[in-house]
């Protein structure tokens, strides 16, 4: 291992936008610098449109400039150039890996079809790198990345992203896992908890604010609310708060009834999920791995890519339960063009009764979901002083 003061300079490719809250990325910077790390970083990526690779070319000359002297390279998995970039400079990688991996399937359409849409490009950056792209390519939800061949860190706890055979067909090399906490507040001053009554159960609904800017999830989320209003709303003894991820539906609802708590935002998810009884929702990592910390149940509504698999891992690892998609459901996808996919399943009665079974056997949840919050992960920091 490298003293830390020998190092002359980290430096870090900002997260894929959109994925990962940008805040998160600049806490990770913060204990970074805490650590006494000198990072260089780059807080722009240099384009935004990670399907086709027309800019790629310049992006790698730019990036061979930048990373000169740098220890290492710590790149978003999305930024492939990186790995070239540095490859070229002979400099070894760390590469952030903000999703659940499935297995890779080289033989998955899309792929294929980014294979094909990009061939010029890759070709000539081959030609200019002796890289050969296509071998080295694989997918990751809809995006295809090269993988460190030195460090690869996956944002989660070694069991519940091993559950889903996620190096099947992948080239990593060695793996580690991380878990850096979330700080991420907002001020809303109408915001409060209930006290619950020794009875009372407190449901917490969140679907992220990404789901919620989409008018096609909006429609599918804007029933999911109303469902549970017409089967709990003369129950007292559950209570919801609801985080609508910056989306104002009051206009799209029924009656909101008195256990109802509706809040375009949550100053603080953590707080939450410290009173809660389960957690209802879409299957994102940052919500999903809170959960486990805070040892709440799960229902989780998965909506595209890799929330079907951080999904099936909370029903293989019995964290909770989730409602999938069928066949059906897929086929009716592929017909409409749309990857949110329509769902045939869920429904009133799927809704309710999944809610009541897991709050009667909270417990047996509690104490599965208590065994994985005890296993142990990385911050950033640690692996790039154990890395270098």
């Amino acid at each position: 291992m490298v003293h830390k003061n020998l190092y002359k300079k980290v430096l870090v490719q900002i997260e894929f936008a959109g994925f990962v809250q940008s805040q998160s990325f600049y806490d990770k910077i913060d204990a970074l610098k805490s650590a006494e790390i000198p990072v260089h970083v780059i807080y722009k990526a240099y384009y935004d449109d990670y399907v086709k690779f027309e800019n790629s070319k310049e992006v790698i000359v730019q990036l061979i400039q930048k990373i000169e002297n740098s220890d290492s390279v710590v790149y978003d998995f999305a930024i492939f150039e990186a790995w070239i970039a540095a490859k070229c400079q002979h400099i070894p990688t760390i590469c952030s890996i903000p999703f659940q991996l499935e297995p890779n399937d080289r033989e998955n359409m899309y792929f294929k079809q980014l294979l094909e849409i990009n061939k010029k490009d890759i070709q000539e950056i081959d030609s200019l790198y002796g890289v050969d792209l296509a071998s080295r390519f694989e997918i990751a939800s809809n995006i295809m990345f090269i993988p460190s061949e030195q460090v690869n860190v996956l944002y989660g706890l070694p069991s519940f992203v091993q559950a889903s055979l996620f190096d099947y067909n992948r080239q990593l090399a060695l793996v580690k896992y991380m878990t850096d906490p979330e700080s991420f507040v907002c001020i809303d001053t109408n915001f409060f908890i209930p006290t619950l009554q020794t009875s009372q159960k407190l449901i917490y609904v969140a679907f992220g604010s990404w789901l919620n800017k989409i008018p096609q999830t909006q429609e599918c989320i804007t029933q999911i609310y109303n469902w549970l209003i017409k089967s709990f709303k003369d129950n007292p003894e559950y209570i919801f708060i609801i985080s609508t991820g910056g989306k104002d539906y009051s206009s799209l609802l029924t009656d909101i009834p008195e256990n109802f708590y509706f809040y375009t935002y949550v100053p603080s998810q953590i707080e939450v999920l410290q009173h809660a009884h389960l957690f209802i929702t879409h299957g994102g990592l940052h919500s999903v791995y809170e959960s486990i910390a805070h040892q709440v149940p799960m229902f989780v509504i998965p909506f595209h890519d890799c929330q079907h698999y951080i999904a099936r891992n909370v029903e293989t690892l019995k964290l909770g339960k989730a409602a999938m998609h069928t066949e059906s459901d897929y086929q009716k996808a592929a017909f409409l063009g749309f990857q949110f996919l329509p769902r045939m399943t869920l429904n009133q009665q799927f809704l309710e009764e999944a809610i009541k079974e897991m709050l009667v056997h909270e417990d047996v949840y509690q104490q599965r979901l208590k065994i994985l919050s005890q296993e142990k992960a990385d911050s950033l920091a640690s692996i790039i002083q154990n890395t270098l």
